[in-house]
């Protein structure tokens, strides 16, 4: 057991163990012709020296190498009998892990890897693509590996549980493996229609993403799509050449699918979808949609055409290729990613006035009182005298938490769709914050928004902040105020900062939601072990 690291450079199916672990855990391998040679070296490196062997098993006698002297390992090698003689030896390049991330919630919690021993390092790494199965993030996490002891367990492993074939989610049949995060904005960025890339660019992102399969066979290229001044290729000829090279001879792939990065490529609509015409790639970006977790992409045609080998091979090149690119062309977001027009602000000032004043209207009118003659204020004695008596009865309140809802709710909205990705200052594709939020990559329209444009109604246990006994809801406020303020509306953006009231009230919101998470964390484990517990001795049979 080990904290974990990512390794984008391994395959998906396999798993670096450090040179520690692979010491101390042995694999029996059974004396025979093929391996003898390789065994006797191995008891001669004794348990100290890699690749060596922690023991020896004649007739089910154990001999312990650790604290054995070298002439007697020497002795012992050169009497190896085949057949009744197990060596111990150390775990090797190739052998298959069980590796496992606890809570074991699904299927896919445990499942095999290929190990790869690496001497400089301590820690377990794992490829990016295995993430969502285990659940698995990089801040401390830490995992279990155990080897299978015999050859029909890693024969077991090596075929029924090897993660490779658990592409599609034994839940709903939807994948589950894909890149996440950096790899879709490199995908995004590196399939755009004005990137191209010079002979010697192009050659070292297709031999970097298809170094592994060099030894079998030659590298087909594409030629280039612009001949004149000088020879250049598209990112998108890139993916056509990995494509290529992994379907080999099999009839290629004819694919038309959606992208998420939708209107917001103004007259070249045509990049919204991904066209692929016997394994090349004609239209579209590659967000994640394509290369993530994301079903009826081109990951999941390669898995349902040619299989989950080739799916796999296909998700190690992709992120080979989009580590080289990203590392070669960079990526950064800024506050000139997140700055709203002169116009938009303007706007959002007045969205912002009309949402209060909508705000006062619909509790005045809760409190059933109408506007003064010649002015838009009401009768604040009134409202307090009507609202004391209303709110005590619960059903009111609700009454009143879906009527202001229901008034803000409609000028959030159009203050959110007014300004992203419209009303930003840096268009798409040039502001990176659209790009993370629109590509899938990480975040969504509630951060961009959230940070841009207004925080929105702060809902504590599912509705307003409620006035306390007094009938305020924070002592800066007036008695039954009708602002939105006051019942917990954030006007405010991060981009500009918040006001102290209003920053209390979204600590609140944030508690509700750390200790909402808890509990629900907790009756859901419970009630996963009572069905569980009342199920286990089921099966499903074949056999009728």
């Amino acid at each position: 057991r080990s904290v974990i690291l990512p390794d984008p450079m391994i395959h998906t199916n396999e798993v670096s163990v450090p040179i520690v672990f692979a010491k101390k855990l042995s694999f029996p391998e059974v004396v025979n012709d093929l391996n003898l040679t390789k065994l006797r070296q191995a008891i001669l490196n004794g348990p100290d020296v890699y690749p060596g062997a922690n023991a020896l098993k004649v007739d089910g006698k154990v001999y312990n190498f650790k604290d054995m002297p070298l002439f007697r390992r020497k002795a012992m090698s050169q009497v190896l009998q085949k057949g009744n003689t197990v060596v111990m030896r150390h775990v090797r390049d190739g052998d298959m892990f069980l590796v496992n991330r606890q809570p074991s919630l699904h299927r896919v919690s445990m499942m095999a890897h290929k190990a790869r021993v690496l001497s400089n390092q301590k820690t377990i790494r794992i490829h990016y693509a295995n993430c969502k199965s285990y659940n698995a993030d990089f801040d401390g996490d830490e995992m279990n590996l155990h080897i299978p002891q015999d050859l029909v367990s890693q024969s077991e492993a090596r075929e029924l549980v090897c993660n490779s074939s658990q592409y599609c989610s034994p839940t709903s049949g939807e994948p589950i493996r894909g890149l996440i995060q950096d790899h879709i904005v490199s995908g995004v960025l590196l399939t755009l229609k004005d990137t191209f890339l010079d002979r010697e660019m192009y050659q070292s992102l297709v031999f970097g993403s298809l170094f592994h399969r060099v030894g079998d066979h030659r590298i087909e290229t594409v030629p280039p799509c612009i001949m004149k001044p000088q020879p250049l290729w598209t990112g998108k000829q890139v993916i056509t050449t990995i494509l290529r090279d992994i379907a080999g001879n099999r009839a290629g792939i004819n694919l038309d699918c959606g992208t998420k990065l939708k209107n917001c490529w103004g007259e070249h609509k045509e990049e919204e979808t991904v066209t692929i015409r016997d394994n090349e790639v004609m239209t579209g970006i590659f967000d994640k949609n394509q290369i993530g977790a994301s079903e009826f992409g081109i990951v999941h045609a390669f898995d349902e055409v040619y299989g989950h080998e080739a799916s796999a091979e296909l998700l190690t090149c992709f992120t080979r290729l989009t580590t080289l690119f990203l590392q070669y062309h960079g990526f950064t977001c800024g506050v000139d990613d997140l700055i709203v027009t002169d116009e938009c602000n303007e706007l959002r000032g007045k969205i912002m006035k009309s949402a209060d004043s909508d705000a006062r209207h619909a509790t005045a009118e809760f409190a059933k009182q109408k506007r003064l003659p010649d002015s838009k204020s009401y009768d604040q004695n009134a409202i307090i005298k009507n609202m004391s008596a209303l709110l005590i009865n619960d059903r009111n309140r609700r009454k009143l938490d879906a009527e202001v809802k229901k008034a803000l709710s409609k000028h959030t909205s159009k203050l959110i769709s007014e300004s992203i990705p419209r009303g930003l200052m840096k268009p798409f594709p040039a502001n990176n914050m659209t790009l993370m939020t629109q590509s899938g990559a990480k975040g969504s329209l509630v951060n961009a928004s959230q940070i841009s444009c207004c925080l929105g109604l702060q809902e504590f246990e599912g509705r307003r902040v409620r006035p306390t006994v007094s009938g305020k809801t924070l002592p800066s406020f007036e008695v039954y105020d009708t602002s939105a303020i006051s019942g917990g509306y954030v006007a405010s953006r991060f981009l500009t900062g918040i006001k102290p009231q209003e920053y209390f009230f979204h600590c609140m919101a944030g508690r509700d939601g750390l200790i909402d998470t808890a509990v629900k964390t907790a009756r859901s484990g419970y009630l996963q072990r009572c069905l569980i517990k009342a199920l286990e001795d089921l099966t499903v049979k074949y056999d009728g």
